[in-house]
């Protein structure tokens, strides 16, 4: 039988038969677990309380009447941007937590929107617009008159002959092939607009709808021209491939060019 020597003298008595002590990590785990279970507790608590304290926000900015000292951005219906940026403030508040608080250090630059930004706005919409009416048009290449009379009397359909496929127009046209390009980095335009306060009141949610469809379907569009360009190149490709990317490319083309017609006639630009 095992004897436990403790302070250098042994013990011959067995240990079964005296309140032996014991070095045991139990106690020290069972503390641990009790600190995580009140930090958890501490977390879902101020969570909840976040979440009840922004409803009720909510609920007064929707449906009380403001004061009139207020100004014309405070007295809007919440967007989901405000809502988002609020919950982030709520939370850093009350947890204290520097990282969930909008420092200034970490605030996204947005620049001034003038004329010749949203000239180019519209003229970027003006050129899907003419894209999109004359599609056959723009994304060919004829090797001659008599095939370009051709295409411009055909169907639509774009197979005339020697006419072969053209999808970069479709990438010039949405601004992904040149920094000066009319549509360039439209994610950060959406960005400086609302910040400027230029969308009308009321108009917050649908405008917020319409550029997340537009970035969507710009980019749909730009990767099946871009696939189009290379269809004939890549393994199993052919001459069919490149009409069909290219066809998948105007769909998603339509479709953007609808979201930014709304947007622009939301700005009365149109």
């Amino acid at each position: 039988m095992k004897h436990i020597e403790m302070a250098g003298s042994p013990f011959d008595t067995p240990c079964a038969e005296l309140p032996c002590v014991v070095p045991s990590m139990a106690p020290l785990r069972r503390r641990m677990v009790v600190k995580q279970m009140k930090s958890h507790r501490r977390v879902v608590l101020l969570a909840s309380l976040a979440t009840f304290a922004l409803w009720q926000r909510c609920c007064c900015l929707a449906f009380l009447e403001r004061p009139a000292h207020c100004g014309a951005r405070a007295q809007r219906v919440l967007t989901r941007r405000d809502l988002g940026q609020g919950l982030v403030a709520l939370l850093g508040s009350l947890t204290g937590s520097s990282e969930l608080s909008l420092q200034p250090a970490q605030a996204v630059k947005y620049k001034p929107v003038g004329e010749k930004e949203l000239t180019k706005l519209k003229t970027g919409y003006t050129n899907l617009e003419n894209l999109v009416a004359d599609w056959d048009k723009y994304t060919r290449v004829c090797s001659n008159e008599i095939e370009r009379q051709a295409l411009e009397t055909s169907a639509g359909d774009g197979r005339i002959k020697a006419c072969e496929a053209n999808a970069n127009v479709v990438r010039e046209k949405f601004g992904m092939k040149s920094l000066t390009a009319n549509l360039y980095n439209t994610e950060q335009l959406w960005k400086d607009i609302q910040m400027a306060d230029m969308v009308p009141s009321g108009k917050d949610d649908r405008f917020q709808d319409l550029i997340e469809d537009f970035e969507k379907y710009k980019r749909e569009a730009d990767e099946w021209a871009y696939t189009s360009t290379w269809g004939e190149a890549n393994p199993g490709g052919g001459k069919d491939k490149v009409e069909e990317y290219l066809v998948k490319s105007k769909e998603y083309t339509v479709k953007a060019t609808q979201a930014l017609k709304e947007i622009v006639q939301i700005l009365h630009l149109n």
